[in-house]
């Protein structure tokens, strides 16, 4: 891929766990000489970071401190680093630049590659992953066959739309995990995948995180559990929520990277995520207000009994929301 520095430093590869033996492939073309290439384990960058700054004698950043591995870049450099480390360590790489200047800043091609022990192209930290996404995946396939299987025999009369929501966001989060486990397996086989499962994966996470999006807006406006139907506005709202967070899939998944990038987009999503978490923790503590208060105003009656139900059900909604947002990032 082609970069354009915006700073000094131009990070490539960032805590990033080798192996002893790991073998790093770099192969950059710059537009102008000046630039080096630099590989600083992690202890080598905190100290580069939090030491003074050093100047050589035209009065320039100095890019001469303690590296792994540092290279000149004059027009090309093509190299192949095999490190042979003591024990898993974690790296940086990046380009510096001494003379950068904002306004003529260098261009850079550049494809970086490395393989770890065992022919493993992921990242130590990163190498168990595929496994736990396919033991995940097995774990919310088997949910969602319990689920259909309860709601079509002994929950039959009390199954709502909403318990199809449910089963709905389950399946689809079976299913992009296993297509996440099988991408990933194959980048730590082969170090690259085709597109096309780049892009399928991130359709699949955007469409989940929306449907999950949508499932607790409507549990947190009371749908099928304090009512059952919402007023107009409400569903308009919930309609532009939906339409809008499957737009953004769809335009997400045109990223070919297998990380999440820092696109606008990207940000939007998140931004939008965190609001309408606050508003759900803050939806869902008013409906809990109003069911004690009508709990502590009426007498004993089947009614009480409903309403006691109901606000049972908020309490564990509450609790599992809250286990969501733990839950690791991974997931």
């Amino acid at each position: 891929p082609s970069f354009t520095a915006d700073a000094p430093f131009l990070l490539l590869l960032a805590d990033v766990g080798f192996t002893p033996g790991v073998q790093i492939s770099v192969n950059i073309t710059s537009s102008e000489p000046g630039a080096v290439f630099l590989l600083l384990s992690s202890t080598q960058l905190h100290d580069w970071l939090h030491g003074p700054p050093r100047e050589d004698t035209d009065g320039n950043l100095s890019s001469y401190f303690a590296s792994q591995w540092r290279q000149p870049l004059s027009r090309q450099l093509s190299a192949r680093i095999d490190l042979d480390l003591p024990k898993v360590d974690f790296f940086y790489a990046g380009i510096f630049d001494p003379t950068f200047n904002a306004e003529m800043p260098k261009k850079y091609k550049i494809d970086l590659d490395f393989v770890n022990a065992h022919g493993q192209h992921l990242p130590v930290q990163w190498a168990k992953l595929p496994l736990m996404w396919a033991i995940s995946s097995i774990a919310f396939s088997f949910f969602v066959q319990g689920a259909v299987i309860l709601t079509s025999t002994t929950w039959y009369r009390s199954s709502t739309p909403l318990h199809g929501l449910l089963m709905l966001c389950a399946a689809l989060k079976a299913i992009e995990l296993v297509v996440r486990a099988e991408l990933f397996r194959v980048l730590s086989l082969d170090g690259d995948a085709p597109p096309w499962k780049l892009k399928v994966w991130r359709l699949l996470h955007y469409v989940t995180d929306t449907f999950e999006l949508l499932v607790m807006v409507l549990i947190a406006l009371g749908w099928k559990v304090l009512r059952s139907r919402l007023s107009d506005v409400e569903m308009r709202c919930v309609r532009v929520l939906f339409a809008t967070g499957m737009l953004m899939a769809l335009a997400e998944a045109q990223v070919t990277g297998p990380f999440r990038p820092a696109s606008g987009l990207g940000s939007i999503f998140a931004i939008t995520q965190m609001v309408i978490y606050l508003s759900v923790i803050l939806t869902v503590n008013q409906n809990l207000q109003i069911l004690a208060m009508g709990l502590e105003e009426s007498h004993f009656s089947p009614t009480t009994i409903l309403m006691y139900r109901k606000q049972q059900a908020y309490f564990r909604f509450r609790i599992a929301f809250y286990l969501m947002l733990l839950r690791p990032s991974i997931l």
